[in-house]
């Protein structure tokens, strides 16, 4: 996929994830552990850094 064309379909975690050093694998990923309420996957995606950030419409902006 290039970086430059934007996804027109909606990432729901049920794509199938065969490379994770691609973005849309990594955010499909996510959505898969989200929607299935998977926190050990959950944590598998998400990075323990200072340089993440997360923006929730309900919960603002989280760092960290």
């Amino acid at each position: 996929m290039s970086a430059h064309q934007p996804i027109k379909s909606p990432i729901t975690g049920r794509e199938s994830i065969d490379d994770l050093d691609e973005p849309q694998a990594v955010l499909a990923q996510f959505y898969r552990a989200f929607n299935n309420r998977d926190l050990a996957l959950m944590a598998e995606n998400w990075e323990d850094s200072a340089d993440v950030a997360m923006d929730n419409p309900l919960g603002g902006i989280k760092r960290g």
